[in-house]
């Protein structure tokens, strides 16, 4: 499933730039996932107000499943 394998991609990168305590590069990789990985498969977040960050699905062929791993991540 691309939704798994694209957010394990996020994880692993994100614990690798933790471990090297490097702040600005995971930010730079959250802002990745968000504008750039996601986006490819059909998902829009939006965190304009971080309070209330909007999540849209674009493609209907998004599984429930998918919506599940992304908010147990």
């Amino acid at each position: 499933m691309p939704y798994v394998s694209a957010l394990t991609v996020f994880r692993e990168t994100i614990s690798e730039l933790a471990q090297q305590r490097n702040v600005n590069d995971i930010i730079k990789e959250c802002d990745r996932i968000r504008d750039k990985v996601l986006p490819e498969l059909g998902i829009i977040l939006n965190e304009a107000n971080p309070e209330k960050p909007v999540l849209a699905l674009k493609k209907q062929s998004i599984s429930r499943e998918a919506i599940t791993v992304m908010r147990n991540t």
